[in-house]
């Protein structure tokens, strides 16, 4: 996983699933996922290919999960 701005990260892997959490000790109790956009770079720049599978239950973390051939995920997050 990358850092690709505030609240933007790129995810990558396979058949596994991952949970965004505010760090430890910071200002914020919780995250919502915004977006999580499957993408490919091409020509110099984030193609989407479709939409991640999110989840957003009442108790548990935001999560993407990443399917067993592998993929690249654009996310997208508000912290509050």
């Amino acid at each position: 996983m990358g850092e690709l701005g505030p609240d933007e990260f790129l995810v990558l892997g396979f058949d596994s699933a991952v949970d965004f959490r505010p760090q430890v000790g910071s200002k914020y109790t919780a995250a919502q996922l915004l977006q999580a956009d499957q993408v490919v770079w091409e020509n110099g720049a984030w193609k989407t290919t479709g939409r991640g599978r999110t989840y957003q239950g009442s108790y548990d973390p935001p999560s993407v999960s990443l399917p067993a051939q592998g993929a690249i995920y654009r996310v997208k997050l508000m912290r509050y």
